[in-house]
């Protein structure tokens, strides 16, 4: 609200022209106006920038956690493929390569 307050004095004095002086607000210049319009502003801008970072880094961790649950279960499959080498060396390379193939 000291935002809007300010942009209406503004706006006023720039239409009427003495309209400070006619409500009885000499004393407030057009430097305390500035201020109370761009302290609600820089506080605005300060908290939503704060947010949008606070975002991308737990985005960014849970991307990190994505990739190590993707790895893990890579490894799974490999490990479980073991025994089957001797048996069946070629369809076992196969599935592995197939597997390296989509978890890249």
């Amino acid at each position: 609200t000291p935002a809007l307050f300010a942009v209406l004095l503004i706006t006023f004095e720039e239409e009427l022209g003495q309209f400070r002086e006619w409500a009885g607000l000499t004393a407030v210049k057009v430097t305390v106006i500035w201020s109370a319009v761009t302290a609600p502003l820089l506080t605005m801008v300060g908290f939503r920038t704060a947010e949008a970072m606070r975002r991308f880094w737990e985005g960014t961790s849970l991307l990190h956690a994505m990739r190590g649950e993707w790895f893990e279960t890579a490894s799974a499959l490999v490990t479980f493929t073991v025994p089957t080498k001797t048996a069946k060396p070629q369809l076992v390379s196969d599935f592995r390569h197939t597997l390296m193939r989509l978890m890249s």
